[in-house]
């Protein structure tokens, strides 16, 4: 059986950062998709420029 290999966009990984996912769907959709892809049931990946996207928000939520 093949496996698609999924692309990962910034918004997947922003949307837990920033939303609360008990109010917005598409944070607890984007949470529980990482936590999927973390567990081995989908195969994907993300390119550096969406990394770089995605640590500044990181760094910014975790000082203030």
């Amino acid at each position: 059986m093949r496996r698609d290999l999924l692309y990962i966009d910034s918004n997947i990984f922003v949307y837990p950062i920033i939303y609360d996912g008990a109010a917005i769907p598409e944070a607890r959709r984007s949470r529980e998709f990482l936590l999927e892809v973390a567990r081995g049931r989908f195969e994907a990946y993300t390119s550096v420029l969406t990394w770089d996207e995605v640590m500044p928000m990181e760094i910014r939520t975790s000082v203030t």
